[in-house]
């Protein structure tokens, strides 16, 4: 008996099961799934990618333009007050003397040094260090080379640009408001500060000294600009976050906003319903019958 009943409910299964093959009971259509809407949105990944580089081209530009270009440690000490140190004392040891006949000018010494070192040190100085101190920032004092000759060695020039700064009148008088000492953080508003996104694109470059950079990425701003922020550049709108801080004061209830919660009041068997809202005024209650916030 219960082979039969085995033998019989296997057929009944295969039965059933080519009939719903036949009728397509059990083959759903694949390919006329609707696939789900992809995850990432690319325009936003591209607002991101572009708020990153304002964000870090206007750090990059403070930075170059607040920290300064290094002044040359050669004019910090005066190496060429150093070389007339040695044409003075050189000349009882080397060629200013009678010893070997023939007698070698007075200025012998001072000529070769300065024709060994001292044109290599002006050009340099030239070459790298032609502005004023402090990357261009200290007007008032400007190193400049003296031509090699005997003498003591003198130097004030770190000290000038750290404090002293400049002579302003015959009594000996000093301003030393631009000294690096006494400088403020911000002695060029135009360009010392922090500035909007918008700022960077509209004025020249923020890098001034010791000379102006030219405006290579001027474009680079307007097109980071337009990809990152909301504009007609951009493929969505802006989303305006609405405040409601002129609203708060509790004496002025009966001018407040009412805001709706989404519930729906039932009174009594249900015949008084009214649309649930709140008042932003502390101490002020929504009054159903004038529609308006009153106070407690």
């Amino acid at each position: 008996m219960k082979e039969f009943l085995k033998t019989t409910k296997l057929s009944a299964i295969l039965v059933l099961t080519i009939v719903a093959l036949t009728l397509g009971v059990l083959i759903p259509d694949v390919q006329a799934q609707t696939p789900a809407d992809s995850p990432c949105d690319p325009d936003y990944y591209d607002s991101l990618e572009s708020r990153a580089w304002l964000e870090a081209q206007r750090e990059i530009t403070q930075n170059q333009n607040l920290i300064f270009k290094p002044d040359s440690v050669l004019e910090y000490t005066c190496f060429d007050r150093f070389l007339n140190e040695l044409a003075e004392h050189a000349i009882n040891m080397f060629s200013e003397t009678r010893h070997w006949g023939t007698i070698l000018p007075s200025n012998s010494m001072d000529n070769a040094l300065r024709n060994l070192v001292g044109s290599a040190l002006s050009g340099y100085l030239s070459g790298n260090f032609s502005h004023p101190m402090l990357g261009g920032r200290l007007s008032s004092v400007i190193y400049k080379t003296d031509t090699i000759s005997g003498g003591s060695y003198t130097c004030d020039i770190m000290d000038r640009v750290w404090q002293t700064g400049t002579v302003i009148n015959k009594k000996g008088d000093y301003d030393s408001t631009g000294t690096a000492k006494c400088r403020d953080f911000i002695s060029n508003p135009e360009n010392d500060g922090f500035f909007t996104f918008e700022e960077y694109r509209d004025s020249e470059d923020k890098r001034y000294l010791p000379n102006q950079c030219e405006p290579s990425i001027s474009n680079r701003w307007t097109q980071e600009i337009n990809t990152a922020l909301v504009s007609a550049h951009t493929p969505w709108q802006e989303d305006d976050v609405v405040t409601y801080l002129e609203n708060l004061d509790p004496d002025k209830c009966s001018k407040s906003p009412t805001i709706q919660t989404g519930l729906t009041v039932y009174r009594g068997a249900g015949t008084d319903t009214y649309p649930e809202k709140i008042c932003l005024p502390p101490g002020c209650n929504y009054d159903p019958k004038s529609k308006k916030c009153t106070p407690n």
